[in-house]
């Protein structure tokens, strides 16, 4: 997640992060492919939610806190 607001999600990239979460998530609840469970199924019982939401929420965080800063800044400037 460090960094994720500079990052720029593509349709290819949200669907390897998010099968990589999934992949993980299952590691923690030592669930196989046997035990078939819903991937709603083991966000559940983890208690989180998706990961590409959490990612999306920090990319706009992050815009929103540009957005915000005066014209005169360099950051604000170089993103103009």
């Amino acid at each position: 997640m460090f960094g994720s607001e500079a990052w720029t999600l593509t349709e290819k990239l949200k669907s390897r992060l998010q099968d990589a979460w999934i992949k993980v998530s299952r590691l923690i609840l030592r669930a196989t492919k046997r035990d078939r469970l819903y991937n709603t199924d083991v966000r559940r019982k983890l208690k989180v939610e998706l990961f590409i939401l959490l990612i999306e929420r920090n990319i706009l965080r992050c815009y929103g806190h540009m957005i915000r800063i005066p014209d005169s800044r360099p950051a604000k400037r170089i993103l103009t």
